[in-house]
């Protein structure tokens, strides 16, 4: 076996961690090699998770200095409008469709895309930015970069504007109204 392949059943390889807000693996050696033997793997444990969205770090523990995740989510299953202050992010979808919104202060989207491995696939959120993505196909497999060690509290602010989450319908609702701004919606 390569030393860069990754098997996310062998504890020497990863650290299963579902403490967070979804469910993730952290690799454990280095290099780290990903291909689509290891994002199918990814597909079956969040099938078996119930699926849940999960994430494979590709750091070793939440205290790295450089957070580089791929991430497996479910569409209807996103997070808020929120900014890092001191940070960017990027995305590099590897499958599936990504919808991406960057926010004013007031709520106003100022820029919206859809990423998918056969258009724009990679997008970098500016630091200070409200921004809100979602996936529009049934799962996004994506790569998200950005500097660690990341703590929810200190680095995530929401949006003043935007539902919080604690209404799913609400937040669903809003992510809807959202989509019907993107004027090249694929089929799904």
């Amino acid at each position: 076996m390569e030393l860069s392949a990754i098997n996310l059943e062998d504890p020497h390889s990863v650290v299963f961690d579902d403490s967070g807000r979804s469910p993730a693996y952290f690799c454990q050696t280095e290099p780290v090699g990903v291909d689509q033997k290891l994002i199918q793997d990814l597909k079956k444990n969040a099938a078996r998770l119930g699926d849940k969205d999960l994430r494979l770090c590709l750091h070793d523990k939440p205290e790295a200095p450089f957070h580089e995740m791929i991430n497996l989510q479910h569409k209807h299953k996103y997070h808020p409008p929120h900014t890092h202050p001191a940070n960017s992010e990027s995305y590099h979808v590897l499958e599936g469709t990504l919808a991406v919104f960057i926010f004013n202060d007031d709520g106003g989207v100022t820029d919206s895309i859809l990423l998918s491995p056969e258009g724009i696939f990679l997008y970098r959120v500016p630091p200070v930015a409200f921004h809100f993505m979602m996936p529009v196909s049934d799962i996004a497999i994506y790569k998200e970069s950005k500097l660690g060690p990341f703590n929810r509290d200190r680095d995530t602010i929401s949006a003043p504007w935007a539902p919080s989450g604690s209404d799913r319908s609400q937040l669903l609702a809003y992510g809807n109204e959202l989509l019907k701004t993107l004027t090249s919606l694929p089929k799904t």
